[in-house]
């Protein structure tokens, strides 16, 4: 008697295989891991969260998100955390179900651009005056691209939705409350926020999903909830500010005017969420305060221009304009800024060891030249247009504060980007995953209630 393929996954490949699975998957690694005197217990632990990704990937995106904040802290080699592992494990588990055919690729149509974007990165290591650096970045690329497939893929429904949003909104106030903590203790130094490993530029925005799902949970949320996450939100605040970066001043304050256009009707919290926000500056650090009020001001100011960034990007366009169709080669833009600066005229702040170019876009066009550029805003374009079509045709209630995170979130990271090299984060892809997500979502939904 003849077995299709269907019929051999329901027999063999059931819950109780995958059970098994993650037996020997335990068994086998905490074996190999004692005969090397590694500690018993943590990999035991390690086996068992590895079973549990592989027979459900599902949970390893939930782990990889929910320690976004905290990837820093888990660094297992150069440059290899417990997150790439988590990361790695996950695909690993997503293959296998796809091979026993549990799972269905979802192809998303701005991954055409970002195959496009690394073959272009890939093709640059041709004219690159450092080709080795070419492919130390295109792994990064790789990685975040991977995610992204990943994250669309795995997020199916609104409820894992919501397992995904509240598990990084837990994880980043944890790290909202260490920030307070630090302010509390160091109140007039200019505080790294969490720990000793952050970059105050990405911190703030490493959290911005988890800020303003908050914020929108309590203009829509009503009775002791609207309370609770009105508490949660001016905490995560509060963390966003002690970085003392304007960046995050300005980002904040075009999403949330962004929020007022989308969120007609609840003006009245959104402007308390916003009295709030310029109440807390005068209780920051004193160097948050004139960093603030500084802002309108910045570019005219020869001691600051924004902290030098109005040269930094002078430096850029003479770089592309020496380069601008094929630009000097992915992650070459330290040597050729080098080469640029004495070169280029009307510099008021000399900075000389500088890694990018403190802008996405402006980076990307000198890196990759203006086809580097045209591919990526191709993909901000592409995941924006679904964002717009999913605001216009939004029916399910359910769906509102997810369509209006992912677009509120999408506007906050674009700002951002203008001022802070975020392109290749991990936060900076979740927002673009979680945007084709609840576009694919919302849309879905109203599918199903029209049939």
């Amino acid at each position: 008697m003849k077995i299709s393929i269907s019929q051999l996954n329901k027999q063999v490949f059931n819950k109780q295989f995958f059970l098994i699975l993650t037996i020997i998957c335990l068994v086998i690694i905490s074996t190999f891991l004692v005969t090397i005197n590694t500690s018993y217990i943590l990999w035991l632990l390690v086996g068992v969260v590895g079973g549990l990704i592989i027979y459900k990937p599902f949970f390893g995106i939930l782990i990889y998100v929910f320690g976004l904040p905290f990837e820093a802290l888990t660094e297992m080699l150069p440059s290899f955390t417990v997150l790439k592992a988590v990361g790695i494990l996950t695909f690993l588990g997503w293959t296998f179900n796809l091979l026993i055919k549990r799972e269905k690729v979802k192809f998303h149509l701005s991954l055409w651009p970002m195959i496009a974007y690394i073959a272009v990165g890939l093709a640059s290591s041709l004219w690159a005056a450092n080709a080795a650096t070419v492919f130390w970045r295109e792994i990064t690329i790789i990685q975040l691209v991977g995610f992204f497939l990943l994250f669309y893929n795995m997020v199916k429904s609104q409820r894992e939705l919501k397992l995904i949003l509240y598990s990084y909104t837990i994880s980043s106030l944890i790290v909202a409350i260490f920030a307070f903590r630090n302010f509390l203790l160091y109140p007039m130094e200019r505080q790294v926020p969490f720990l000793s490993y952050q970059n105050s530029n990405f911190f703030p925005a490493s959290i911005s999903v988890p800020i303003l799902f908050m914020i929108l949970l309590f203009i829509h949320k009503k009775g002791l909830k609207k309370i609770s996450w009105f508490v949660f939100a001016s905490l995560g605040l509060f963390a966003g500010l002690i970085s003392q970066t304007r960046t995050f001043i300005v980002s904040f304050l075009t999403s949330m005017s962004s929020m007022i256009y989308f969120s007609k009707g609840k003006i009245k919290k959104i402007f308390l969420v916003l009295a709030i926000f310029v109440a807390l500056v005068p209780f920051m650090p004193k160097g948050l305060y004139n960093r603030a009020i500084s802002i309108p001001t910045a570019a005219q100011n020869p001691k600051d221009r924004g902290t030098a960034r109005l040269d930094i990007w002078l430096v850029s366009l003479n770089i592309v304009r020496e380069h601008p169709l094929t630009g000097v080669g992915l992650n070459n833009f330290r040597q050729a800024y080098l080469t640029a600066l004495p070169e280029t005229g009307g510099i008021v702040r000399y900075k000389w060891s500088i890694e990018d170019a403190h802008n996405i876009y402006l980076h990307t066009f000198a890196e990759l030249g203006v086809f580097g550029l045209a591919i990526f805003m191709s993909i901000i374009y592409i995941i924006g247009r679904g964002l717009v079509k999913a605001v216009k045709r939004l029916t399910d209630k359910s769906m509102k504060i997810y369509v209006e995170l992912a677009l509120v979130n999408f506007i906050f990271m674009l700002t951002y980007g203008f001022f802070v090299m975020i392109h290749y984060r991990k936060f900076f892809w979740f927002a673009l995953a979680l945007a084709a997500v609840i576009s694919r979502l919302s849309l879905a939904n109203k599918k199903l209630r029209h049939n």
